[in-house]
């Protein structure tokens, strides 16, 4: 993990705070953006004017609409390169009970979600007519194996929809910390959850030996090893130091 998104982590573990992102501002441009104009047969209209226009739904749904995504794999190689800073940061287990009976509300009593909804993966394209555009994705992404919370702007304060809301504190059970994290992070972060969280299982992420998996053990039961060194001698007779 980086220093600079340490403050991130220290304010989940107090407050609960998560951001609830755009959709446009997702790595897929698919999402959320259903198909607007369907497509028709021998139509001179340009694919690049149709995007745009599937785009700026895409636009307006990102203004009022805010999410919050998860998986059930913690052990996923693939969701730590894409979305754990390539296995040097953390990943943060809630208990998804507690999620949906402990919803915060405004000070209207409007909720800040409704619950905790799968993704459906697909190869087919979803319209505006489609009964729920927000948990569709394509078939590409079914590795993710990704759950939901979806914000949507109502009355009153916090009005909701994008930005950086509290979860409930009592949801989060676990901190797993990724593969390359360096030893130094790995004593921060467990000084830090200890102090914070006390009650927050600890967890580590090692590489199994022979596979191309990875094992999540306690913290408990990884040991103090110090990291190795090599010299070695490269083509043009310079030596080089890891």
């Amino acid at each position: 993990m980086e220093q600079k998104y340490f403050g991130y982590f220290i304010d989940l573990l107090k407050d609960g705070k998560m951001k609830f992102g755009k959709p446009s501002e997702f790595n897929d441009p698919f999402d959320c953006c259903p198909s607007v104009i369907p497509h028709i047969s021998g139509s001179t209209l340009p694919d690049a004017a149709i995007d745009e226009v599937n785009r700026s739904r895409q636009s307006i749904v990102s203004a009022i609409y805010g999410i919050a995504c998860f998986t059930t794999d913690p052990d996923k190689m693939l969701m730590w390169s894409h979305y754990g800073n390539q296995h040097r940061s953390v990943c943060v287990g809630f208990d998804s009970e507690i999620l949906n009976k402990n919803i915060p509300l405004n000070d209207r009593g409007n909720p800040l979600y409704a619950g905790i909804d799968k993704v459906h993966y697909t190869n087919d394209r979803p319209t505006l007519q489609s009964n729920n555009y927000f948990n569709n994705k394509s078939s590409s992404w079914e590795y993710e194996n990704e759950f939901r919370i979806i914000s949507q702007e109502k009355r009153g304060s916090p009005s909701w929809g994008p930005g950086v809301f509290c979860l409930p504190v009592n949801s989060i059970k676990e901190v797993i910390i990724g593969a390359r994290v360096i030893p130094t992070m790995i004593e921060k972060i467990s000084v830090t959850v200890k102090r914070l969280a006390p009650n927050v299982k600890l967890k580590i992420a090692v590489p199994h030996p022979t596979k191309f998996d990875l094992k999540i053990i306690s913290i408990k039961d990884f040991p103090n090893v110090a990291r190795s060194s090599a010299v070695v001698s490269g083509a043009n007779d310079n030596w080089h130091h890891t």
